[in-house]
């Protein structure tokens, strides 16, 4: 039996020699072999090219341990990066046809399929690198202070780091033939043991868990329990006459294959129930009897026989058919009111709370992404409109409604239908009046809300200013939509009015919503409860604004916008403070922001929301969703703290609150029930960077310019968004004119750009 060992990001097969002197035969077993490997151009390879990608490093390590193990079982073990790149190796030895390995040891990592949230480590400038990777354990803090050690470590691990995050971002997590076992230290911010249950879902067999109570991420001092661990998990499977293939894990089967009588070809008169009995009102029962069968996914259609339905395995039971038939008549009249539905579920957490916030205000185009599209050459009308409809049934979330049945939100998508292209013809207008009346029809469109309930959640319209002028209003709702979403629309936009036909996406927002569900229950949100909890126990949740007119019991929704900039100087400033402070550009001006708003509230304990993309999957990072949420970040600001030391708290903090993020909708429930003051308000004034992909509008070969439309309105009191910008940073405050001046949030404004400058300028005082 070899058990062949692979490093973490940054290490080499020597990591591995203290195992052979600590544990040798005497633990392990005297018919074990430790086998410790490097990846070409690292340790005793060091000589050899480096891999281009994790891919080939995989392919490479599945060619040695081939080759090393004919005839022999054997089993991997890797430590952090060293588990995946052992997982990937896997499965390139049982695509070439290779023997399995027994068991795959995985310690200090998270599942195949997870990317850390915000941007890439390895693209930070060094010290700001090194500090990331200090601040969450992943680098020896000693290293540093140590020039030559930085040097080394900036230019191997950032080599590594570069392999495992452009790996992260496209892998799919695919089960292995073997079955898994975890090690995972219980104080490890990186790999929580909570990161077991990720491995659970691509392991071949019953998942052993070594929790080191106490341990971070690397595990020096513990090298004879994980030995221990390692040799007692290798008795049950190091024999290969003795162990069974386990089958891998199914996944969640979808539909019966074809009508049987048991499910699909039945209609609720196969109960043999009676009219409708009992006391409810029929309409309130049906309704709410559909809401749970939508959030099932169970998919009816009206058809001669009555009420047929189609419905995932396992979700029928006798009960639930027999309140089908009771409350068939109903239940029926919905089904064809509502016409056909393709896929119905939850809504996520997101949704939820905008909802929320949509139903409650008085200007529901606030709520509304409006992007105009200026375009210039040859446009072809018909190809525009079909890449508009294949846009839509590549995006399913497009062509969802939103809508209460019964007390229960659930979202339904809808077949997909060919998207109206209304044509306004502008041609008549002066060239003088042009720009203003293009103008003027942008926002009469945006204007226009989308209705709750019914869908698609996406418009089109198009004027048409010239010969080889044109312009394109594109509308979404924002509760299927985000920052994120409005590149991959452009970007898919364009490919569909070549002719292209983009790869398929992986996964659509509502498996996002279905995998959030199941994500947060069970041992998993208690301890994220508890946590959550101790974190803000007495914590205020609200703070005052100096506002010029008090806070009304319900915000209108009415509201303006200021905007302002941090120029491409001060934008150098604050990356190269950043850079000296060991710490991010982001930390820098959310320390600032937390300064600023302690200023005007005159108070010191602040929980601020901070956006946060939420694709925790790389099977969600081209899809078109509203995923977007925010994380609560607590900040206790002290005087005679020094503002670089506070920049590396409130990253770290950051950092921390992510790696137990909770959706914030999900966290507001939490407190409640734990009776905490101020749900009503909070949250008040979230901080935003958008650091999200890119938008590049482009149609073919026309020139092509984009104009996001205001669409008024505010949703908080007043959201603080950054936005890269030529260099520097684009300010947008969108604010309540219920209770703040144009002229005050101005003032307000200035005053932050003020502070950024003299604390990146290195002036100490408070």
């Amino acid at each position: 039996m070899r058990l062949f060992c692979l490093p973490h990001a940054g290490g080499t097969s020597r990591v591995f020699k203290p195992w052979s002197q600590v544990l040798g035969g005497r633990v392990l077993g005297e018919d074990v072999e430790l086998v410790a490997l490097d990846v070409a151009g690292r340790g005793t390879r060091l000589h050899e090219e480096g891999p281009g990608s994790f891919a080939d490093a995989a392919d490479d390590l599945a060619r040695t341990i081939a080759e090393r193990s004919v005839g022999d079982d054997y089993a991997l073990y890797g430590h952090s990066m060293g588990a995946l790149l052992a997982y990937e190796a896997a499965h390139r030895l049982a695509e070439r046809g290779c023997r399995s390995p027994v068991l795959l040891f995985a310690a200090a990592c998270r599942p195949p399929g997870y990317r850390r949230p915000g941007p890439m480590l390895h693209s930070f400038p060094d010290g700001a690198f090194l500090g990331a990777l200090a601040a969450f354990g992943g680098l020896p803090v000693e290293i540093l202070h140590d020039s030559e050690l930085t040097e080394f470590y900036a230019g191997q691990v950032r080599d590594d780091y570069r392999l495992y995050e452009q790996h992260a971002a496209v892998v799919t997590p695919r089960p292995l033939a073997c079955p898994i076992a975890v090690v995972l230290g219980t104080d490890d911010p990186i790999a929580p043991v909570a990161a077991a249950e990720g491995w659970r879902a691509v392991s071949g067999g019953p998942l052993a868990v070594l929790a080191l109570e106490g341990a971070g991420h690397f595990f020096d001092e513990r090298i004879e329990e994980i030995g221990t661990f390692v040799a007692t998990s290798l008795a049950a499977f190091r024999t290969a006459a003795d162990r069974k293939e386990p089958a891998g894990p199914l996944g969640r089967e979808r539909r019966r294959p074809g009508p049987t009588p048991s499910r699909a070809a039945r209609t609720p008169d196969d109960r043999g129930g009676d009219p409708v009995t009992g006391a409810e009102p029929e309409a309130e029962a049906a309704a709410e009897l559909l809401g749970r069968l939508r959030l099932a996914d169970v998919r009816m259609s009206v058809t001669a026989a009555g009420l047929g339905y189609d419905a995932p395995v396992g979700v029928l039971d006798d009960a639930l058919l027999g309140q089908m038939a009771r409350h068939k008549a109903a239940l029926t009249a919905l089904v064809a009111e509502g016409g056909p539905v393709e896929a119905s579920g939850p809504m996520a957490w997101g949704q939820r709370r905008s909802i929320g916030r949509l139903e409650a205000t008085s200007e529901p185009a606030s709520f509304t992404i409006a992007m105009a599209l200026s375009i210039t050459g040859a446009l072809d009308v018909p190809a525009l409109q079909r890449a508009l409809t294949l846009l839509t049934a590549r995006h399913a979330g497009l062509r969802t409604r939103l809508v209460r049945r019964g007390g229960h939100l659930v979202q339904e998508v809808l077949p997909t239908a060919r998207i109206p292209l209304p044509i306004t013809d502008l041609t008549d207008v002066a060239p003088e009046g042009r720009d203003a009346a293009v103008d003027t029809w942008r926002r009469e469109g945006a204007k226009v809300a989308f209705p709750l309930g019914e869908g698609p959640l996406l418009r089109a319209a198009l004027a048409e200013i010239g010969p080889e002028d044109w312009d394109l209003l594109i509308l979404v709702q924002h509760t299927v939509s985000d920052a994120w979403s409005n590149s991959t629309m452009l970007r898919d936009l364009d490919e569909l009015y070549r002719g292209a036909l983009p790869d398929p996406t992986r996964a659509d927002l509502l498996d996002f919503a279905r995998w959030e569900a199941e994500r947060y229950q069970g041992p998993r949100l208690s301890a994220l409860r508890a946590w959550w909890l101790d974190l803000l126990a007495d914590a205020p949740l609200t703070f005052r604004l100096p506002a010029d007119r008090p806070r009304p019991p319900q915000l209108s929704g009415r509201g303006g916008l200021h905007e302002f900039l941090l120029p491409a100087r001060l934008a150098d400033q604050v990356r190269a403070f950043a850079d000296t402070a060991g710490a991010t550009e982001f930390a820098v001006l959310f320390a600032a922001f937390l300064e600023w708003l302690g200023g005007l509230t005159g108070q010191a304990d602040l929980t601020v929301p901070v956006n946060y993309a939420n694709r925790p999957r790389s099977e969600y990072e081209d899809v078109v969703g509203f995923f977007v949420d925010n994380v609560a970040v607590r900040t206790v600001l002290d005087d005679a703290e020094p503002f670089d030391a506070l920049v590396r708290r409130v990253g770290a903090s950051l950092f921390e609150n992510v790696d137990r993020f909770v959706p914030f909708g999900l966290l507001g429930e939490i407190l409640q029930q734990a009776g905490k003051d101020g749900l009503g308000v909070f949250p008040q004034v979230p901080f935003v960077v958008l650091n999200t992909p890119p938008m590049q509008p482009a149609l073919g070969d026309l020139d092509v310019t984009l104009t996001l439309v205001p669409t008024g309105g505010a949703k908080m009191e007043l959201s603080f968004i950054l936005e890269p910008e030529d260099g520097g940073w684009h300010g947008f405050i969108p604010y309540q004119s219920d209770m703040f001046d144009a002229t005050t949030v101005a003032a307000w404004c200035a005053g932050y750009v003020e502070l950024l400058e003299r604390r990146t300028a290195g002036e100490p005082e408070r």
